[in-house]
């Protein structure tokens, strides 16, 4: 797991990575977060989702599973947290 990419969409942080097969071939893991994770380690993911292809490139496979993984936020309501929290947005 050389690659890790923090993305954010609509109030959800998405953390995608890939995997390397045995075949020499790449899968991409996205983990969908309320939190935004500082690293995989200690990413706290509500969903995790898998590319559904491997890919010869390791940062195609991580963008594939964040594709997939705006889909299933799609599906999901907007989470608010990161904007209410305190101390979440600064105020003037």
């Amino acid at each position: 797991m050389a690659t890790y990419d923090i993305q954010a969409y609509k109030g959800y942080f998405i953390a995608g990575h890939a995997y390397l097969q045995p075949t020499g071939t790449w899968q991409g893991c996205a983990e969908i977060c309320i939190e935004r994770p500082e690293d995989g380690a200690y990413a706290r993911p509500l969903e995790r989702v898998m590319s559904t292809s491997f890919y010869d490139n390791e940062l195609r496979a991580v963008q594939a599973a964040h594709h997939q993984a705006r889909q299933v936020i799609d599906g999901l309501g907007m989470n608010w947290a990161p904007f209410t929290a305190p101390g979440g947005l600064p105020s003037r």
